[in-house]
């Protein structure tokens, strides 16, 4: 039980830290190619979590 708790932690750590902080600072980096590369992989696994770009950028 201690261990899949500790493994719910991870991952939940893991999407986070990716999702508030990786993608924003590559977006900002990259702009309309990372928004582009993004929409066509996954984020962890291919075309899994795609990400869809916010309309008007």
């Amino acid at each position: 039980m201690i261990s899949l708790f500790g493994l719910v932690l991870t991952v939940a750590t893991i999407e986070l830290q990716v999702r508030a902080v990786e993608e924003p600072y590559l977006r900002r980096l990259h702009a309309r190619d990372y928004d582009r590369y993004a929409a066509e992989v996954g984020r962890f696994l291919p075309a899994l979590g795609r990400h869809h770009p916010i309309s008007g950028n």
